[in-house]
């Protein structure tokens, strides 16, 4: 049993069953058509009548109650259009299979006229139905004209003779596909005494050659049904099980594209141990550890810029601070016998404050959020180069084209990559002016911060400019950065992001 239920929660058995009972049901329809027409029409067997069984069959079913209502004087002609007034088409039926409830019958049908006239030739009854057009004026009483029905004059005139017998009393015309005869009506206590005639007249009889048309129309029908129950059934089955399908790849794309945007706390949760079942599986488990590859890379994240902050504090804030408490401890001890010397320290001083004061305001620049006041990406770009430019005393260009709304996490990068850039350029670069310029297409945005300073040589880059934060921070979205610079010819920064996150192969440049 346990063989059987891992097998049934695959995928490939679940489709081969619903495809099976698709094929199951189908074919049950088929065989139950096929066999409906197998008994009715290849199996009919051939009860085809001779005429003098015909007259017999007549004769035996109008004997009663006739023979009364034709005895009596005056006759009821009203009571014969109650009785004929709805004739049965059905000429024979016989009974060819039982089967316990299930009865099945072979039935020959066609279009009858009924004539009933007494013994002196006057017209009792006639059927208004499909009677000629020259008897739908003769009226009940009046004496019939049997030459107004073509071939029945002479089976008429035998049948008041009292005959009986299929020579004088039956008639085919339309190469058989009709006939016509009468029957004499006996007076019922009156022995040899006619007391009237019934004639028929029928068309459009089942014949053997029609065997083979009916054939044919009923297997095109049974076709028609055979692929309407077919198509019916498949899209039945096809749809629930496609459904079923589809509810679940809709619950693996909702949390693909939940993980592109970064939300690595989504999980599919199927509880289906097939194919499908263990894909989803190996996806949780591979956003499960993204998600504490990405915990574990912010907080690396955290902890080198902390370690940069201090870094830089150190190297320059600090240096600069304790540069100026010496020029101030020099300024004290010149003040009395030298002031002019301790008022160059005390300017000296003030420089090394002023130069501290930068530095911190760039630091705090560094921290202060991008979406601060709720203003637009463009706004805070330009807005922090131009304070960048006044408190740096270095022209700033900066140009921004084509540029939409952009996710949280692409705009947090191009600014606090524009802020290192930026500071690498006040503290080493000795330019003159900064031309930015940001623009987007393709899916992509790209940014470019260049300098006309002094530049400077890739290979002795160190740790302390900062060029591998840059890095960092558009690898974690997807993107690449790229540094071009050679001693006296200025340096440019370059960084490519993408608009949604996806794998960008790192080019080797970073």
């Amino acid at each position: 049993m346990g063989w059987i239920r891992r097998h049934l929660q695959q995928l490939r058995w679940q489709l081969t069953l619903s495809y099976t009972a698709v094929t199951v049901v189908s074919l049950l329809v088929i065989v139950i058509i096929v066999t409906g027409v197998f008994f009715t029409q290849i199996l009919l067997p051939d009860y085809a009548l001779t005429p003098q069984d015909w007259v017999d069959i007549a004769s035996d079913q109008s004997q009663f109650p006739l023979g009364y209502l034709l005895s009596e004087d005056p006759i009821n002609t009203e009571i014969f259009l109650n009785i004929y007034s709805d004739i049965d088409p059905v000429i024979v039926s016989q009974k060819l299979f039982l089967f316990s409830d299930l009865e099945i019958y072979a039935r020959t049908t066609g279009v009858i006229d009924l004539l009933i006239t007494d013994s002196a030739g006057r017209l009792v009854y006639v059927s208004r139905r499909n009677t000629p057009f020259l008897l739908q004026d003769i009226k009940a009483g009046e004496q019939f004209d049997p030459d107004l029905v073509p071939g029945l004059a002479g089976p008429l005139e035998a049948a008041l003779l009292g005959r009986s017998d299929a020579s004088s009393v039956f008639q085919e015309f339309d190469e058989g596909d009709g006939f016509l005869m009468a029957i004499p009506i006996p007076h019922p206590e009156v022995p040899g005494k006619i007391v009237g005639a019934l004639a028929y007249v029928i068309r459009d009889i089942s014949t053997p050659q029609d065997r083979g048309r009916y054939t044919a129309i009923v297997f095109l029908r049974s076709l028609v049904i055979v692929l309407l129950a077919a198509v019916l059934v498949g899209t039945v089955f096809g749809g629930l099980t496609a459904e079923a399908l589809a509810g679940r790849f809709r619950r693996l794309a909702s949390a693909s594209e939940a993980w592109s945007r970064g939300d690595f706390s989504t999980r599919i949760n199927e509880e289906s141990s097939d194919e499908i079942g263990q894909l989803a599986g190996r996806m949780d488990g591979m956003a499960a550890e993204l998600q504490e590859l990405v915990r574990e890379r912010q907080e690396h994240a955290v902890t080198q810029e902390r370690n940069r902050l201090a870094r830089d504090l150190h190297d320059s804030a600090k240096q600069l601070a304790l540069a100026a408490s010496f020029q101030i401890a020099t300024a004290q001890q010149l003040f009395e016998r030298d002031p002019q010397a301790a008022s160059t320290s005390l300017e000296e001083a003030e420089k090394l404050v002023d130069q501290v004061r930068s530095e911190l305001t760039d630091l705090i620049h560094e921290l202060r959020s991008t979406q601060m006041d709720g203003r637009e990406f463009n706004e805070i770009m330009q807005t922090y180069a131009a304070e960048w430019a006044h408190s740096n005393g270095i022209g700033v260009q900066i140009e921004v084209q084509g540029v939409e709304e952009l996710p949280i996490e692409t705009e947090e990068a191009l600014y606090r990559i524009m802020q290192e850039a930026l500071s690498n350029v006040s503290r080493h670069s000795d330019a003159k002016q900064v031309n930015i310029e940001i623009q987007q297409h393709d899916g992509e945005i790209q940014m470019s911060v260049h300098d006309d300073g002094i530049g400077f040589d890739r290979g002795s880059v160190n740790s302390g400019l900062g060029l591998s934060s840059m890095g960092e921070r558009a690898e974690v979205i997807g993107g690449y950065t790229r540094i071009t610079s050679q001693p006296g010819a200025g340096t440019e920064v370059s960084v490519v992001l993408p608009l949604v996150n996806k794998e960008v192969e790192d080019d080797g440049s970073n």
